[in-house]
Order: structure tokens, then sequence, then C-alpha cells
């Protein structure tokens, strides 16, 4: 099977109105790495796929997941950036990046999280890793726990740093499904967009290994890895406008390779394609009314983004329905599917998206009947 076809039944799953189109300008990309992939962060569209679901050490992007939970803990406020943090004798002599910690050196949280994203310190990340979970091992199956709630099914971690395990492993569609995820929680990107700052007030140089931070117009993430066994890999992020995209690259043969070959992907996204969105996951969109509910009406809502990645130019063909009943029974459970968005372009369905209820709604009791009516009987006129 020719790659253009393997490519076609790839792409026909996801956004079936423009697949000739697209394969038609997917051949002109030329990607070293082995395996690539490229999602229109927005709408979550795969735009471009090389192996993405081969399982390959991912070196230090797994300290994208490491920083994720560190800003859920953070923003959640079960940490502080302001804690004092200790390094403990499990984060000195890792080797890899380092910051060169001794046990017991003590800084703010929010030193060790640039230590840990900027300067892509090993030790960093276990000092992180303990302050959030408590120890290591317990922080590494809160990284399993996320990594499963996210979808990522390529994915088994063994440390928080990235140091090479034979069962330490995820692919590019998983790293993509991360960085996707990872953008939207408040400080990761504020972070990962850091180029230089320093540590040790002031004393140890902090230099981002992501060069597209300087080179690439709009990039601002994510995070780079590189060992012997998982070769070069970058999972790179850049907005323009109203657009955002995710490149990841994994076991290019050089760090150039890796991004040129994240250069080559995002300049595809951004040239090609626009996304297009109706409705925010989670946001209400309206009310439907219940049947003998203890409430008259349940919100209804996305289960994921209402928004499509569509070629350029063509946005306005771009249409949704909402296809619900008129009413639902109770009782009602919070998450229930309740109907479907259906995204249009020109008269094809290109995508669909369930809608469901955001709250629980129990089925009214007898004297709730009672209840009503009686308030029915007061208020008539």
């Amino acid at each position: 099977m020719n790659r253009v076809l393997r490519l076609g039944i790839a792409l026909l799953g996801c956004v079936c109105v423009f697949v000739t189109p697209s394969i038609g300008m997917a051949q002109e990309i030329k990607i070293e790495s082995p395996s690539a992939i490229l999602m229109d962060a927005v709408s979550g569209e795969i735009l471009y796929q090389k192996d993405p679901h081969s399982k390959r050490p991912p070196a230090s992007i797994t300290k994208i997941m490491t920083l994720v939970l560190a800003m859920e803990a953070v923003n959640s406020k079960r940490v502080s950036l302001d804690d004092e943090v200790a390094a403990s004798e499990n984060a000195w002599d890792l080797g890899g990046s380092e910051v060169y910690t001794e046990p017991g050196e003590t800084f703010k949280f929010s030193d060790w999280l640039k230590a840990l994203v900027i300067g892509s310190a090993n030790d960093a990340a276990v000092v992180v890793a303990e302050h959030v979970g408590g120890t290591e091992e317990h922080f590494v199956e809160m990284m399993n726990e996320k990594a499963r709630a996210l979808g990522m099914t390529d994915t088994h971690f063994t440390n928080c740093h990235g140091l090479d395990h034979e069962n330490h492993y995820t692919s590019a569609y998983d790293v993509a499904l991360l960085s996707r995820y990872a953008v939207t929680i408040p400080g990761v990107l504020d972070l990962t967009k850091i180029y230089h700052d320093t540590f040790r007030n002031g004393k140890f140089e902090l230099y981002n290994p992501n060069k597209l931070l300087v080179y690439y117009s709009g990039c601002d993430g994510l995070k780079t890895g590189s060992t012997s066994k998982a070769g070069f890999c970058l999972a790179a992020t850049a907005k323009r406008g109203d657009s955002r995209a995710i490149a990841v690259v994994m076991g290019a043969p050089s760090s150039q390779a890796r991004f040129n070959d994240a250069t080559k992907l995002l300049n595809y996204a951004f040239a090609n394609f626009a996304a297009v969105v109706y409705a925010k996951q989670g946001t209400s969109l309206l009310s439907l009314p219940v049947n003998k509910g203890a409430k008259p009406s349940v919100e209804i809502a996305p289960a994921t983004d209402v928004a499509i990645s569509v070629k350029k130019g063509i946005e306005k063909s771009v249409t949704v329905k909402y296809e619900l009943p008129k009413l639902v029974n109770a009782p009602v459970k919070r998450g229930q599917k309740v109907g479907e968005a259906v995204i249009y372009v020109g008269e094809q369905v290109a995508k669909r998206i369930d809608l469901l209820a955001l709250e629980e709604v129990k089925a009214n009791t007898i004297p709730g009947f009672f209840a009503k009516a009686l308030r029915r009987l007061l208020t008539w006129q």
C-alpha cells in the first residue's frame, strides 16, 4: 500500500470532506523523523501523521506530564509556588541534564519548576514529583492515571524525568494528546515559553533547549528530549491569531532534524488550515426540558469542543446543527448523553460530538408532584 493511500485511510475518519486536497499537500512534507504527528490544538484534528502510534522512549518530553500534574496541584492550591522545597537524596546524582542539586538544598517550588522546564533538569523533576506526590513512586502512579484519563493508550511511565527504562514509553499521538491538554492549563505556557532564566539565586544559567522559541514566530512551548535510545524528540506548539498547532517528532537522527521537521509541520498547519469553533467543551449550550423531574430542565454541554479544522477558504461552508429531543425523561445522570452536535462542511457530515447533561436531575417524588400542583394552583389566575 503506497504512502498516499495509507494517509488517505488515516484521515478519512477525521475530516473526510478535504482528504484529497490535504493528501496532495502532505506529499510535499518530507519528515526525517521516524515518528511524527501534527494536530490542530483547537479542534483536535490530525493534520499529518507518520507512524504515530509506535511506542518509543520519550526522553525529557516526559516532563510535560510532570509539569501538567505540578501546575494542576498549584491551580487547585494543593501546593504553592512559594512553598520552600528541599531536595532529597533521591533527587541527587541522577545523571543527564541537572542543576547539580545537593540533598537538603532548598528553593521555592517556582524555582524548581523553572529548573524542570527551562533547564530540563532531572533532579528538579524528582523534587517536583516528591513535593506533589509525596514520593516519586506515587507521582508516577499519578502520571499513569492521568495518561489513562487523557486516552493515552500507547503510554506507560516509570519515572518523572524521562531517563531511559524499558517500560517507559509513549507515542507521538499520545504526546500530542498530552500537549493539547497541557496548553489549556493556566501557568504551563508561561513556563514553557521562557528561553533563558537563572537558578540558585542567579548563579546557575538556564537555557531552554527548544530553539523554536527564538526562531519560530508564535512558538511558546513545549519540550525537547534526547537520549541515546530515544534519539531527538520534540513536542512544539505555536499560536498565530486564533489558530494553535502542535507538532510532535520522535526519534529524529539529530537535534537540527527535529527542529526542521517541527518547523515543516507547523508551517503546513498555518499555511493550509483554519479552525472553526462553535462551542467549548463543558460550556452550557441550552436548557433541555425534563419530564417528571425534580427540576424543570437540565443544562446541556458538548463532550468536546464543537470545532473542526478545514482548508483555508472554506470556513464559511461550515455549519452546525444540534440534534436533541424535545425533552428528556427523569432521572437524568450527570454526563448522560442526550443528543449530538453535527458539524457539516457544505452538505456533508464531517463530525459528530456528543451533547451531555451538565448536572443530575432526579425524578420527582409524589410529595414533589403535590407541591408543584399546589404552586400552580396558588399562582393560577
